[in-house]
């Protein structure tokens, strides 16, 4: 899980997610609990439910908005009816790849992070080995970064990096 902010977006949110800091005057410990973000994510996504519990925990001023998709998300951001929206970071790079707007920024802090997987029958482990010595192989090809670099852009390498190190046997 990551998040997609506006350039304009509240300056806690920036320092948090970013890490972009500016020069002000200190901030008033007093006044910070009256401040309140309205971030989106999509309901009923286990991102849903990492974020708010995180909120809680952290006791954070912020108002989930839960949205139909990322698509209503990233509108809302762009509206400004949220100041930022929360998703699976790949879902975020392409969603930014497609719109191409300058005004957003991906955070490059991952909240949180949930491992993919393929379903297949249990005990079936000749098929299990197949599907692991296939993709181990294609994560090694050149058209595998090809096709992280279409869809991923500038973010290819890192994906992949990750793709890789978490597909190694355990």
């Amino acid at each position: 899980m990551s998040a997609v902010l506006r350039r304009d977006s509240p300056r806690d949110l920036k320092e948090l997610f970013t890490g972009e800091r500016t020069i002000s005057p200190p901030r008033s410990p007093e006044l910070r609990p009256f401040a309140t973000s309205r971030v989106g994510v999509r309901a009923g996504t286990t991102t849903e439910a990492v974020l708010r519990e995180a909120i809680l925990a952290g006791h954070y001023g912020a108002e989930v908005v839960a949205l139909d998709g990322h698509g209503e998300g990233i509108a809302a951001l762009r509206a400004r009816d949220i100041d930022a929206y929360f998703a699976d970071r790949a879902l975020l790079i392409g969603a930014l790849a497609d719109i191409r707007d300058e005004n957003l920024v991906l955070s490059p802090r991952l909240l949180s992070h949930d491992f993919y997987g393929i379903a297949m029958k249990r005990g079936d482990a000749d098929l299990r080995l197949l599907v692991d010595r296939t993709l181990s192989a294609f994560y090694a090809t050149p058209q595998f970064t090809a096709l992280l670099t279409k869809y991923f852009g500038d973010q290819a390498e890192p994906i992949g990096a990750q793709i890789r190190a978490e597909a190694l046997p355990q």
